[in-house]
């Protein structure tokens, strides 16, 4: 009964703690506020509809919802595949945001029952002080920082697992626990499955280490007989996990993250004396969530038996200067850059910087709980004296480093406001903790050591609420009724689901959000073929392709069909728009989307980074050659040269510096806010009119000399009348399933589809298997001979089968290993 009431408070406490954080600032379930901010509004909350939806609706490795269309097996291998996400399937799509709070609390609270576990099997004793550790450890700096990325919360569940694993098998040959949770981390999330594969390296010397000490101990050949058991178990974890792995790490190379930085790679320091700072209350804040030092804090009572722990003489010489090692080890991964970026997978992070302190806080919590227990015997005063005056020293020389990077890097005052509420506080508790140890001390009474317990979580509690209290929370009724209409509408749209794409230009507000939101995965939400996308898995061809053709892309994350032109429309098969305005949820059809393939004159089109009027002109003449040119450029003097859509690319312009575009006195403007390069249509002129451009600042234009060209409406039109004739209708029965007829008018017919090439897809002609071919950049091209032809897509990738037998083999391997052993 008792290990039943332990484990049943390991996670109530936490989700107690979660949930009064939650209710305080009115989030679901406890309100209408909702995380529809950040990347987990604008990411995460969109796979996690895709994920609904794919097993409420069909079951497909592939989505036109993923940019203009892609696998998505390595987004899934990223993003979902926490078995909480379960969950989701109990609600309906407009409550979707609903679900990532609970998540979030649930993650929280789990991670209560995972250190518990851990701290009283390492420790063999169910002891109740081991809550206040666990309960520290769901609420350490890393979740406080990160917790809105959920999808890495697994790998906090399952790190004491791995641990109390790696611990049988060094000291007891019992790999089973260690094989089982470090295949499950990676295939929660590699990514931080990665990081937790690394310090099981750290932690095996770390533990040989302390069971070891002859030099001959650490000779090469008997390391190696010692270590071979780690060894296997760790490459059967790593096979086994391969039916998530392989498909992810292949996605992965598609992407333009393999690339690499000589800067990240240099062994300089990325911060000094101020981290320090880090283990006070209130250092994490939501607008640092980008740039900020390691999130080390783990909490102030904690930090106290920490110190303890390397002070008290009831712990031996020797696993101290262990830990410490341990501790420095993964600190240098922290400090420089590196190490730091080594464990980044050789990416240095975008944003949300040191996602490996989540290790260092539970080493932390870990050395924490054995310096209490120790100090526990004899109560000695004088180690909190000592353990509160390094502890505040530590964060006086942090919060001076804090004010020195402050003055010298980024242009502040020595003290801000935030360091001094964060040094306050945090010498409040130091104080308040001290007196209570002191009376505890004395009597051991209960009720003392209870309000040591309360306060602790109070503190957590307090910390959580500052990281989350300027959150611009998105409202839950609005986002619930709002995406029932788009819902609707984007079905009625499609009665026949034929295969177009739909260019989203909704408000972000109508949704209800309350931060710029820019719709980049919103077809996931709603289940349409989309023109944008915003994942870490984005295929760098397919971008490429999209930004040399004037589509707009910040960075190597996320690209976005901003400003419509009819271009793009007939390329891309982009059928509808979506607008909100005045209040009305708007759709209108582009008379440029004729088809999802057409024939084309010349497919073999080389396209040139950065020529976009060029690669525009390229494209228009192999489907249709003109003996004068699709694009006329505008005169000397602004006055149009032809009828038709005045276009601007600006290839040397930093939009970061420009507020405004104005077209004869009137703001050009587009539902995304512009920070690089792209295509504008600045709208219809007929041919001699005079038009005024005007940038802010003024002198933008003159500076940079940007490009303006009209689309002759003529030569365009007689393009599209060409191609209507003969164009090809899809029908999607599955995103991996395409179907249609056309109708091939010649003897030889070169037939472009707006589907992004991928190796998976397999094409046939009346049943028969064709070849295809790469065109256009990143598109698919086939031959099709004279006649009525139906033509079938199937996407069928190789790698699932290989990658799911592989994981059998090594799974069944291990098992017959481990019965015969």
């Amino acid at each position: 009964m008792k290990k039943i009431f332990f484990n049943v408070m390991s996670i109530g406490i936490p989700f107690i703690i979660c949930s009064l954080v939650f209710y305080s600032l009115d989030i679901a379930p406890f309100g209408h506020q909702t995380f529809l901010v950040s990347d987990i509004g604008s990411q995460y909350l969109q796979f996690l509809n895709f994920f609904h939806s794919f097993f409420t609706d069909h079951l497909s490795l592939y989505s036109f919802s993923n940019g203009i269309g892609d696998s998505v097996l390595a987004l899934a291998g990223y993003y979902l595949t926490s078995p909480f996400n379960l969950i989701s399937l109990f609600f309906n799509e407009s409550n979707m945001p609903v679900v990532l709070s609970l998540l979030i609390l649930l993650k929280i609270s789990v991670m209560g029952f995972s250190m518990s576990f851990y701290l009283s099997k390492h420790h063999k004793k169910l002891d109740y002080s081991i809550l206040l550790f666990s309960t520290a450890y769901s609420f350490c700096g890393f979740v406080i920082a990160y917790s809105m990325n959920y999808m890495w919360l697994d790998a906090l569940i399952l790190l004491p697992f791995v641990v109390l694993g790696l611990e049988r098998l060094w000291l007891q040959n019992r790999p089973t626990l260690y094989a089982v949770s470090l295949c499950l981390t990676i295939v929660t999330n590699y990514y931080l499955g990665y990081m937790v594969c690394l310090f099981s390296v750290l932690y095996s010397i770390y533990l040989y280490a302390l069971q070891y000490e002859k030099r001959e101990d650490f000779k090469i050949a008997i390391l190696f007989k010692r270590g071979k058991t780690f060894i296997l178990y760790s490459l059967l974890a790593g096979l086994t996990s391969s039916f998530v792995l392989i498909p992810s790490i292949l996605g992965m190379m598609n992407t333009a993250k393999t690339s690499f930085s000589i800067i990240s790679l240099l062994p300089y320091p990325k911060f000094f004396i101020s981290v320090f700072s880090q283990f006070g209350i209130g250092t994490i804040r939501y607008d640092l969530r980008l740039d900020h030092l390691p999130t080390i804090y783990s909490g102030i009572f904690i930090v106290i038996f920490f110190i303890v722990y390397f002070l008290i003489t009831g712990i031996s010489k020797r696993e101290k200067v262990a830990s410490f090692y341990l501790l420095v080890a993964l600190f240098a991964t922290l400090i420089i850059e590196l190490f730091n970026t080594i464990w980044h997978m050789f990416q240095s992070p975008a944003g949300f910087p040191y996602r490996q302190t989540f290790i260092f806080s539970f080493l932390i919590i870990v050395f924490s709980y054995k310096g209490f227990i120790v100090w526990r015997k004899s109560c000695e005063k004088s180690y909190l004296f000592k353990a509160a005056g390094l502890f505040i020293g530590f964060l006086f020389i942090g919060e001076i480093g804090l004010g020195f990077q402050n003055i010298f890097f980024k242009n502040k005052s020595f003290f801000e406001t935030q360091q001094l509420e964060s040094l306050v506080l945090s010498l409040a508790f130091i104080i308040i903790y001290v007196i209570l140890l002191l009376l505890w001390s004395r009597k051991k009474a209960v009720w003392i050591f209870t309000c040591i317990a309360i306060l602790l979580c109070f503190e957590l509690g307090l910390n959580y609420r500052f990281g989350l209290q300027n959150v611009p929370f998105g409202n839950q009724t609005t986002y619930s009724s709002f995406s029932k209409k788009i819902n609707a509408t984007v079905t009625d749209l499609n009665p026949d689901h034929n295969f177009f794409r739909v260019q989203n230009k909704l408000s972000g507000s109508a949704l209800g959000y309350h931060t710029t939101y820019n719709a980049y995965n919103d077809a996931w939400t709603f289940q349409y073929a989309g023109t944008s996308a915003y994942t870490s898995t984005l295929n760098e061809k397919t971008l490429d392709t999209l930004t040399n053709l004037g589509i707009y892309s910040k960075n190597e994350r996320r690209f976005n069909y901003v400003d419509t032109n009819p271009v793009i429309n007939l390329l891309l098969n982009v059928k509808y728009q979506l607008s909100y305005e005045n209040g009305q949820l708007i759709t209108q059809q582009n008379k440029e989307a004729i088809g999802s393939g057409f024939f084309m004159q010349n497919d073999q089109i080389k396209l040139r980074d950065g020529a976009v009027f060029s690669n525009i002109e390229a494209v228009l003449q192999g489907i249709l050659p003109s003996k004068k040119p699709y694009l006329v450029k505008m005169g000397a003097n602004n006055e149009t040269q032809a009828e038709g859509n005045l276009l601007l690319y600006a290839p040397n312009t930093e939009w970061t510096k420009t507020d405004a575009i104005f077209v004869n006195g009137q703001k050009h403007q587009t539902h995304v806010a512009i920070l690089s390069n792209q295509l504008f249509n600045l709208g219809y002129f007929k041919k001699g009119e005079h038009v005024e451009i005007k940038f802010k600042p003024d002198d933008l234009m003159q500076a940079k000399k940007p490009d303006f060209y009209t689309l002759s409406n003529a030569r365009f039109q007689h393009l599209l009348q060409h191609l209507e004739k003969n164009a090809l209708t899809l029908t999607e029965g599955k995103g991996d399933y395409l179907s249609g007829t056309v109708n091939a008018p010649n003897e030889t017919n070169k037939l472009f589809l707006s589907i992004p090439f991928d190796e998976a897809w397999q094409v046939k002609i009346d049943g028969k298997p064709v070849p295809k071919s790469q065109v256009m950049g990143n598109f698919i091209g086939i031959s099709v001979p004279k006649g009525n032809h139906a033509i079938t897509l199937s996407y069928y990738p190789k790698v699932v089968p290989f990658s799911l037998l592989l994981s059998a083999v090594a799974l069944l391997t291990g098992i017959v290993i481990r019965r015969r052993k």
